[in-house]
């Protein structure tokens, strides 16, 4: 790499800039033609917005009434307690000793 002084920069900041400046411009061109919601979406034909509108909602209906219960099920369970404390008692005791040993 022969840029090594121009415009007074130094070659180790020309590395930066060049290997940086392709995924700027790549985040900007992102973030104007990626939209949120099928809806906003030029590329997509009415039926595939629809189409993919009607699979979000199903996901989303899915898997808040599923979450739910399996949480609430999880949550009984003593093992993951036990494992929870567990977790806990060996992070406290290696921070202390990382702390306060010399």
């Amino acid at each position: 790499m022969q840029l090594n002084g121009t415009f007074g920069v130094p070659r180790w900041k020309w590395l930066f800039l060049l290997e940086g400046l392709p995924a700027v411009l790549l985040s900007v061109f992102g973030m104007s033609y990626l939209t949120d919601r099928p809806h906003m979406a030029k590329w997509l034909s009415a039926s595939e917005q629809q189409w993919l509108q009607q699979q979000i909602d199903s996901e989303v209906k899915a898997s808040s009434s599923h979450h739910d219960a399996g949480m609430r099920a999880l949550l009984k369970k003593p093992v993951l307690w036990l494992l929870a404390f567990g977790y806990i008692g060996v992070f406290f005791g290696n921070s202390t000793l990382g702390v306060w040993l010399p």
